[in-house]
């Protein structure tokens, strides 16, 4: 059993990890929020499924904290400007929670 981590620190911010059975009646796997600081995973998906939800969610975090996109408001980047500021912003990500970065490894390499 992989031990679920609780935190993932985005920018300057400490978001804390809920892994549950259920998001909205299974309409989603997972769920970013900026204004209570959470990430909501579902543990019931496959192991590989988890892991790559939890990377889409902490994208939701570089995209709306180092790149300044808030849901539904568009910048106009291009595309070495955005892939800047996303791997700046997952550099910060993977030197600050080695933890979390284990976890999806963890589950990347799991067999469905």
């Amino acid at each position: 059993m992989i031990k679920f981590p609780t935190k993932a620190r985005i920018g300057p911010h400490d978001f804390n990890i809920k892994f549950v059975d259920e998001i909205n009646g299974g309409q989603h796997i997972g769920q970013y929020s900026h204004s209570s600081l959470k990430l909501i995973i579902d543990k019931t998906a496959q192991p590989t499924k988890i892991g790559e939800t939890l990377i889409h969610e902490l994208n939701h975090g570089v995209h709306d904290i180092h790149c300044g996109i808030d849901l539904g408001q568009v910048f106009e980047y291009n595309e070495e400007q955005l892939n800047w500021l996303e791997s700046m912003g997952w550099a910060q990500i993977m030197r600050d929670n080695p933890e979390v970065i284990r976890f999806i490894l963890k589950c990347l390499h799991q067999k469905p």
